[in-house]
């Protein structure tokens, strides 16, 4: 997305954003945060295979806003949880799984 294109949405202040999501989970039932964050990554999965498989594939901003969707969804879940820690430590050992496959060359062009 171009700048331009960026600045034609409001912004939330990262901390406000907090607040925001916080109450979320504050307000809205689990089951529904659940279903919310899974409807999101169906909309998004549908999108990623619609950009490889279609003729006209979707367009970039499409998938663009799907992903900040499922961003969002995704940080109830896990301050609904209470994992923020766990979250930050997986996803850190992750990347250095997927860093040694890469410079082992385990999974050519694939990581």
């Amino acid at each position: 997305m171009t700048t331009e294109q960026l600045s034609k949405y409001d912004h939330m202040h990262p901390a406000m954003q907090e607040v925001f999501i916080k109450r979320l989970v504050a307000t809205n039932d689990p089951v529904f945060n659940y279903t919310k964050a899974a409807e999101e990554l169906m909309e998004l999965a549908e999108l990623c295979l619609k950009k490889v498989n279609k003729v006209t594939p979707p367009p970039d901003e499409s998938v663009a806003e799907e992903i900040a969707d499922v961003g969002l969804r995704v940080s109830v879940l896990i301050h609904m949880l209470k994992v923020e820690d766990f979250v930050d430590d997986r996803q850190a050992r992750k990347l250095s799984r997927l860093e040694e496959y890469y410079k082992e060359g385990k999974y050519p062009g694939r990581v």
